[in-house]
Order: structure tokens, then sequence, then C-alpha cells
């Protein structure tokens, strides 16, 4: 239950797509400043069929910032990994490559034990998102730590959820006005 939690965390917390966080491997953490580099991709077809390959843009080879909670977890993970052998790997658990619909199996199971609606595994990256955006994270910075090659890209999948912000703007000039 841990590593599926892990695993769920880290989608949400990132942003990452699945595939480049199966592929994320210890060299890529760097457990003092907090940071994850994304420099390639897992495509996986099956147990005995898969490859590395490059991110999906050039923008997609990317560091992002975790924080100092993820990092401890990670860092306890890691300490975990290593009772059970020696893993290049964040989230393996056994030595190999968990299947991308184990995942989103795993989500749905959680989903329905908690009787809330079930959601794609993808989803984890678009709340994501939601949460930055309510944080008041620019839309730049968003689409750098998604690694979108352009602002379009950002603004086209997610512009509709800048509207629940028109109530902070009005707000902010009702506090500022004099």
């Amino acid at each position: 239950n841990k590593h599926r939690k892990l695993v769920f965390e880290l989608l949400f917390y990132t942003g990452l797509r699945i595939g480049e966080l199966s592929a994320l491997s210890w060299s890529n953490v760097n457990l003092k400043k907090n940071q994850i580099t994304v420099e390639r991709t897992l495509v996986y077809t099956k147990k005995d069929n898969w490859y590395f390959s490059t991110p999906k843009t050039k923008s997609a080879y990317r560091t992002i910032s975790i924080g100092k909670r993820l990092s401890r977890k990670l860092e306890d993970w890691k300490k975990e990994q290593s009772l059970l052998g020696i893993f290049e790997f964040v989230i393996q658990l056994d030595g190999t490559f968990t299947p991308p619909y184990s995942f989103a199996h795993w989500l749905k199971e959680a989903a329905i034990k908690s009787q809330v609606q079930p959601i794609k595994l993808h989803s984890l990256r678009h709340s994501h998102v939601a949460f930055l955006i309510e944080q008041n994270v620019q839309p730049l910075a968003i689409m750098e730590r998604l690694g979108h090659s352009n602002i379009q890209i950002t603004l086209g999948t997610y512009g509709h959820l800048y509207a629940k912000s028109d109530s902070r703007i009005i707000d902010a000039i009702d506090t500022h006005q004099v």
C-alpha cells in the first residue's frame, strides 16, 4: 500500500506523465535539492516488451521541484527499497516495471473502497494543474512544470479553470481600491 500511495502522490504532486514516472531513476532524484529531473519515458506494451524513449517534446526534458515532504517520503521509500534489493528506478517494487494498467486498476480500486467516483490515472496530472491554478501559480510556470512545448497547450487544456479565479480578481481590486 505504501508503494501505491507513493505512486499516486508522485503523480498528483509533480504532474508527471505515468511513463515519465515509470522511467524515473534514483539518479534523477536529488533529495538534497528536492528536485526531480525528467530525461526519459517508459513505453510499456507488455511484461517482456518495454523500452525507454525520449520525453514527448524537447520541453518535456525538465527539472521540477518536489518540496521537502515529498522528498522525505522518497528518501524513506528508497530505504525500504534497499531492504528488498538494489533498485535503479524509483517506483519499482520487485525489480520489474509495473504495467500502467495496474496503476489505473489500483486507483479505481481505491476509489471504490472510498466510495468516490473513480477517475482515470492521467486525471492526477490534471488535478495537479487544477491545484496549482487554485494556488495562483502562473500559466508559464505550469507550462514549464508539465513540459508543454508552448503556452497554447497549457491554456487550451486548462484555460477553463482560470475562470474560477475571477472572484479573486474582484477581491484583489476591492481590497486595493482607494
